[in-house]
């Protein structure tokens, strides 16, 4: 399913994937549990984020994603994004992470933590999918 097409069910819109970039109304703030319950992907949620040896063996063991939630400073509103893959090389740790407004990006666990994308935002919440 594409994220317009799910924004479409979450926001009771139907044309969210009529144009590129979305209208505005489909660019909006929903609850990450509403879109894993219109996409039936059973998730739960954590209250912090992960550690790298946690986020690794979702990733690479159980073959799961990890969806974050990144909480930006007021007025901005959180937004949602997806780890998809680890990089370890010796000391080097990093994450691959897909962001839905900026694509893949790769960071480090700190980045990802306390200065989302260089643009202030924290890593608050962890989604493990079951």
């Amino acid at each position: 399913m594409t994220q317009c097409r799910l924004a479409q069910i979450v926001l009771h819109h139907t044309d969210c994937c009529d144009v590129d970039p979305p209208k505005a109304a489909c660019d909006k703030e929903a609850l990450l549990s509403a879109a894993f319950s219109a996409a039936a992907v059973p998730a739960f949620p954590g209250q912090n984020p992960l550690i790298f040896a946690d986020v690794r063996t979702e990733i690479q063991v159980r073959r799961k994603p990890i969806a974050c939630r990144i909480a930006f400073p007021p007025p901005a509103i959180d937004h949602f994004v997806q780890i998809d893959g680890v990089i370890e090389n010796g000391t080097v740790r990093k994450y691959i992470v897909n962001d839905p407004k900026r694509g893949d990006v790769v960071l480090t666990p700190d980045a990802m933590r306390s200065n989302y994308a260089n643009l202030g935002g924290q890593w608050t919440q962890a989604f493990r999918m079951s």
